[in-house]
This record gives C-alpha cells, structure tokens and sequence, in this order.
C-alpha cells in the first residue's frame, strides 16, 4: 500500500510540476507573454493542461497495477455490471418535471 501512494505521489508531482513550473515562470518573468505570439501561447497552454490533466487517467493504472485490493474490486465492479437493467432506462418516468 505504502509503495502504492509513493508511485502515485511520484506521478502526480510529474504530472502538475511542468504546469506549475510554466505558471511561476510566467507570473515572474512578464515579458514572456509579451515577446511570444498568441498562437504559440495557447498551445503551450494546451500541452501543459493536457500533461497536468494526464494524473486523472493515470491514477487508476497506477492502482491496478501496485493494489492487489483495488484490481480485484474494479474487476469485480467491471465484471457484473448488468447493462440489461439500463434496457428500459428511457422508458421509466421522470419523478421530477422541469
């Protein structure tokens, strides 16, 4: 468990490092913005927002991978999920009207 949270922990300062690193850098030196064009900024923006946001989808593999615990319950979860129950879904009624 403990190996579990330090690779997770390890993870998620890689993941939000760049991005935070990007925005101190920006806060700090104000000049950057000025100098870079506004095309090049969104898409620094974007690949930073992208690697930041990469902790959410690695957490899960992270635990399936280290958790012996966790892999069997979201197996278990995966596995009896009953899609023939969400058949008549669209036909049950609303019990609030907006």
């Amino acid at each position: 468990m403990v190996r579990t949270l330090v690779v997770d922990g390890l993870v998620s300062v890689f993941t939000y490092l760049p991005y935070k690193i990007y925005l101190l850098l920006m806060y700090a030196v104000p000049s950057i913005p000025q100098s870079l064009p506004l095309l090049s900024m969104y898409y620094m923006d974007l690949a930073f927002i992208t690697v930041s946001l990469t902790n959410c989808f690695s957490t899960p593999i992270v635990y399936c991978c280290l958790n012996k615990d966790f892999k069997v319950s979201a197996s278990a979860c995966i596995i009896t999920t009953n899609f023939e129950s969400m058949k008549n879904y669209e036909s049950t009624p609303l019990r609030h009207q907006f």
